[in-house]
């Protein structure tokens, strides 16, 4: 896999319902470059992990980072 021109680090917190969505509009406005997205699941109490395994699961572009303990946003996104 080549290095990607763009990455995008987006904290999961209670978004189980909004990965799917948010992923696939990411993916359209990003198609004409190299890019990843990398998703922080920052210890949500839902479904947000599953969601995030399944978006990674799908296309290797998409990583998935399941924190132990909740950080908060700017930690979460530190630690992609």
């Amino acid at each position: 896999m080549t290095t990607p021109e763009i990455s995008v680090v987006i904290p999961v917190y209670r978004s189980e319902e909004i990965v799917p969505h948010l992923c696939k509009a990411l993916k359209e406005a990003l198609s004409a470059y190299s890019y990843e997205i990398i998703l922080v699941n920052d210890r949500s109490p839902d479904g947000s992990w599953k969601a995030i395994r399944c978006e990674a699961e799908k296309d290797t572009r998409v990583v998935g980072l399941n924190l132990r303990v909740n950080v908060g946003q700017d930690r979460a996104i530190m630690a992609a």
